[in-house]
């Protein structure tokens, strides 16, 4: 956490103050006992209505992708995958819901999308496991930047994240009393 550190120091977090956990010191709340006990960093955080510390939250792991090498981040709320929503008028067609789970990552600073099986990737899962998406996108072999198409990238949900981090250093978000 001391890479993000610095961007967080008098953040007028409503609920709780986002912060990182070990899976080695704790489990994540989601792990499922039949699942590989991947190795990983984990955090969540009670927002209540304030989105933006959701939004601060997400641009502070894109931080964190882009600062540390390897380092790989996956976003989610109640809703599902946020970012995907945001992005929803720049993503493929083929990308649903149901078929989204373990697909989009932050990585290097960039939202990565893994794309579905296809003649040029044949052994590609249609459904993804965190294991097998943390594998291709550690390999390479296939291309997953999400900004790559041409005019259409994600860059609004990245831009969304990047809009509250500038207005509260603005002084335009301002402190939100704390709730106990």
């Amino acid at each position: 956490m001391t890479e993000l550190a610095p961007h967080t120091a008098g953040y007028p977090w409503q609920l709780d103050a986002f912060g990182l956990t070990s899976s080695a010191a704790a489990p994540p709340p989601w792990r499922r006992p039949a699942q590989p006990a991947l190795p990983c960093l984990w955090g969540s955080l009670r927002f209540g209505d304030a989105v933006d510390d959701e939004w601060f939250a997400a641009w502070l792991l894109r931080r964190l992708t882009e600062a540390v090498p390897g380092t790989t981040a996956r976003v989610w709320d109640n809703d599902g995958e946020f970012l995907l929503i945001e992005a929803a008028h720049a993503l493929p067609r083929w990308l649903k819901p149901e078929s989204a789970g373990n697909r989009l990552w932050l990585r290097a600073g960039a939202l990565h999308l893994l794309p579905l099986p296809s003649a040029a990737a044949p052994d590609l899962p249609s459904l993804p496991s965190a294991a097998q998406a943390l594998a291709l996108l550690r390999e390479g072999r296939v291309a997953t930047h999400a900004g790559t198409r041409p005019g259409r990238g994600v860059a609004p949900a990245l831009r969304a994240c990047a809009s509250v981090v500038w207005a509260w250093r603005l002084g335009s978000l301002t402190g939100r009393p704390r709730q106990a």
